[in-house]
């Protein structure tokens, strides 16, 4: 089974400030104003999940993304949806003493991007940058 296809249930509250991000065309956004963007949402998601606020670092140094328990920190190389939903998704799991598996976040980050924007889903793996369908 496609990643995409592994989470069929999430919140509404969820699905509904996660669409925004692309209503309000985050990538067409200037690197602030997307930090910002992708902020928010993060304060919004965690009160959803019931989990602390995570931090987010934009940097350019790490060609991956990545998610620090100790310093409960999100780092992105670059604005990308599917990488902030699963790395919020290894914060949630941490937060919650879970096992954070890379299965279970990359199922997750997917299934929600998917599910909020099948046509941007199609159109990243046809351009071939989204890694995990």
């Amino acid at each position: 089974m496609a990643y995409k296809d592994k989470v069929k249930n999430f919140n509404s509250d969820l699905l509904s400030i996660s669409r925004k991000l692309i209503d309000n065309k985050i990538y067409r956004q200037n690197k602030k104003t997307q930090k910002i963007m992708m902020e928010k949402w993060l304060e919004k998601a965690s009160e959803i999940e019931n989990v602390d606020i995570p931090n987010l670092i934009l940097e350019d140094e790490d060609d991956a993304g990545h998610y620090s328990q100790l310093t409960q920190t999100i780092s992105l190389p670059k604005t990308s949806l599917v990488t902030l939903f699963h790395e919020f998704r290894h914060h949630v799991l941490c937060e919650r003493q879970l096992p954070s598996t890379e299965k279970e976040a990359r199922s997750w980050s997917v299934s929600l991007f998917y599910k909020i924007s099948p046509s941007l889903y199609y159109q990243a793996v046809k351009k071939g940058i989204l890694y995990f369908k």
